[in-house]
């Protein structure tokens, strides 16, 4: 295709607005649908695909402008050369933070573990995404209420169990006295009554009936034993759905020893970061 030769006085060069925010300089000349004069006055159509562009070579460029500084972050956060807005820098920022921290609590919860001493039996129990799970709930959801009530009424109920227990193992101690006491006095009144034969009669018979009490308060104290146990799993049942229900990680209702070891220590664990007292309390009167 052959070019024609420009004017003798080229024209000025008309912009076209390619909207707000765009360098104003760059500019083209008409498109295909306008006309330009030939020197003698008379117009000339332009060629097919022919374009007549400013003095302006290379690629175009457009600015762009620089983000404020975002404290924590210095100079400026940048992907693949393109500055980030304030709020997408701030948002990283958070991101960060919020890692770091979860990081730190991570190591805090390996402390009150005693990570290094424990088995390897334990440490299976708390691979590395459950623990960061865990110091998500305790950075954002953590309810030191909830988990100080939990271990309250445990210590409470514990306290009641003991003492119940304890009053019943008190009560037989006094029975057997007594009835040691008042065979004691059997014996005897065979040596007043002048009636020594009648003693490994009296013997036998005070065998005998300690051997009937004995039987049952062993009986008696295994019935307890086994109601202190239906209440302490009715207890944990109880503590397994509430703890379930705020979110904490590993809560479920389960009876296996190995889920209840792993909750016993989630619990110890939220309850010292969290500053819980964990005292138990005293027997009830």
């Amino acid at each position: 295709m052959e070019r024609r030769g420009q004017p003798d006085s080229p024209e000025p060069d008309i912009v076209i607005d390619f909207g707000e925010g765009l360098d104003s300089n760059l500019a083209t000349t008409p498109n295909a649908s306008h006309s330009e004069m030939e020197p003698n006055g008379s117009k000339r159509e332009p060629e097919d695909e022919e374009m007549l562009v400013s003095d302006h070579t290379g690629p175009l460029s457009f600015p762009v402008a620089s983000s404020p500084a975002v404290p924590g972050l210095s100079p400026a956060i940048s992907l693949q050369g393109l500055e980030l807005t304030p709020g997408v820098a701030a948002a990283l920022k958070k991101m960060l933070d919020e890692k770091n921290r979860k990081e730190a609590t991570v190591a805090q919860m390996k402390s009150i573990m005693d990570w290094d001493a424990v088995g390897e039996d334990v440490r299976l129990l708390f691979p590395e995404d459950f623990l960061f799970s865990l110091a998500n709930w305790i950075i954002n959801h953590n309810q030191p209420d909830v988990i100080k009530q939990c271990i309250l009424d445990q210590n409470r109920k514990e306290a009641e169990f003991h003492k119940k227990r304890e009053d019943m193992v008190n009560a037989q101690q006094k029975e057997l006295h007594t009835l040691q006491k008042t065979h004691q006095e059997a014996l005897t009144d065979c040596d007043h009554k002048n009636t020594p034969h009648r003693k490994p009669i009296i013997a036998k018979q005070n065998d005998e009936e300690l051997h009937k009490i004995l039987a049952r308060q062993k009986e008696e104290l295994f019935s307890l034993d086994r109601k202190i146990v239906a209440a302490i799993d009715q207890l944990l049942t109880a503590q397994q759905r509430r703890f379930n229900e705020v979110g904490i990680p590993g809560m479920k209702e389960s009876m296996e020893p190995t889920d209840i070891l792993q909750q016993m220590v989630v619990v110890d664990v939220i309850a010292k970061i969290s500053g819980i007292d964990v005292v138990v309390a005293p027997a009830l009167e």
